[in-house]
């Protein structure tokens, strides 16, 4: 009996393996195009917060969706965090920091949001990372 396919030559097994990959490769991409077309906004009804935003009250939900959270204050305000990092906290990141019951506290015209939890004070700032530890200045 002759063999037409000798897997044993090493071009027609990087040949399959290219294929295999291309299909993984083409599998995955189609994935998420499909998700994007059919799958609304994990993170409905909300907005990003600006700084010229204002607003207070107790957290009642928070969603955590990739790295962004949709938090719904007891008052009926629906907003989204941006990125907020403070690395004196565990955990760092605000969407992960955030927990139902908080109380938060954001003022206009300022980049910075208050989160009151069982008499302590934290703090974020919307779009940066802060507290972190600066290296010693050599003098000479």
């Amino acid at each position: 009996m002759k063999v037409f396919f000798e897997w044993h030559n090493e071009y027609y097994f990087r040949v399959i393996l290219a294929i295999i990959g291309v299909v993984i490769f083409v599998g995955v991409i189609m994935r998420d195009i499909i998700n994007d077309m059919f799958f609304s906004d994990p993170l409905p009804y909300s907005e990003v917060v600006t700084i010229d935003d204002e607003f207070s009250g107790k957290i009642k939900e928070v969603i955590i969706y990739k790295t962004m959270a949709r938090v719904e204050l007891v008052n009926g305000k629906i907003w989204r965090t941006k990125f907020a990092r403070n690395v004196s906290y565990n955990p760092q990141l605000i969407e992960l920091f955030l927990q139902k019951g908080d109380q938060i506290i954001k003022i206009a015209n300022n980049d910075t949001i208050q989160i009151l939890r069982s008499d302590s004070v934290y703090y974020f700032v919307f779009g940066k990372t802060v507290n972190l530890r600066q290296k010693p200045l050599h003098l000479r």
